[in-house]
């Protein structure tokens, strides 16, 4: 840990005292969120770190910082990763909110998604309906629209500990896990196909589906009308 915070310090980052690897973390996500395309210019670092066992290893340790490209942003938007984009944005947006009394994470979360569409869209000026997105970035706008609704901003109903809570498992669960935190998955169930996932939209009800509506910290059943009355008459028996 001194060396990891000795390295992050040679770059320019003021650590908080207290949990450092997690601030630490954040600190480099806001750097990589300040920069959107380019060349990735890395400086690599190797230290010793003794184990509770007594025994030494070998840790490496690598910082990157970008370098404006247009050759090298189309290969940026091919790699795009938008479930841990939207991971990301949402633990700086929490951490933000727990840090910044002022901080107004609606505004600052729409700000940042229109200027990624204003960089990576194709649109002609004052013709809305010209806009397009390269399908890389395609499911983004609507993880940021769930980001804008979800527990970890909209925090009026929550108590101090229950927000506490959902933040800190956002941080802690994988990118897999923390997508459905941010966006609730919806699974369809039918006698006609298979289950698959579906739009998290009035649409999705129909009176013949069941759906599953997982959302990690809880989860949801809905029995559409012809399917309630199977039940209640006892068909599933």
């Amino acid at each position: 840990m001194t060396m990891f915070r000795s390295i992050v310090q040679e770059w320019g980052f003021e650590l908080p005292i207290g949990n450092i690897l997690d601030r630490a973390m954040i600190k480099y996500i806001d750097f990589l969120l300040a920069t959107t395309s380019g060349k990735a210019v890395a400086e690599r670092f190797h230290g010793k770190l003794a184990t509770p066992f007594g025994k030494t290893k070998l840790s490496a340790y690598a910082l990157a910082a970008m370098v404006e490209s247009a050759v090298l942003s189309e290969e940026l938007m091919q790699g795009f990763d938008q479930e841990t984009a939207v991971v990301v944005v949402a633990r700086l947006t929490s951490y933000k909110m727990e840090m910044e009394e002022s901080f107004d994470a609606t505004r600052w979360i729409d700000r940042n998604l229109i200027r990624l569409c204003s960089k990576f869209g194709d649109y002609r000026k004052d013709d809305p309906s010209s806009f397009s997105l390269n399908p890389s970035f395609s499911l983004f706008p609507q993880f940021m629209f769930n980001l804008r609704r979800s527990q970890f901003v909209q925090v009026f109903n929550d108590s101090p500990d229950e927000t506490a809570y959902f933040r800190m498992m956002l941080n802690r669960e994988s990118i897999t896990n923390a997508t459905v935190m941010i966006q609730p998955s919806l699974i369809s169930y039918s006698f006609n196909s298979l289950p698959s996932p579906t739009l998290l939209d009035v649409a999705s009800v129909l009176a013949d589906r069941i759906l599953l509506l997982d959302s990690y910290f809880s989860v949801g059943f809905f029995h559409g009308m012809t399917i309630a009355q199977w039940r209640n008459n006892g068909y599933q028996h």
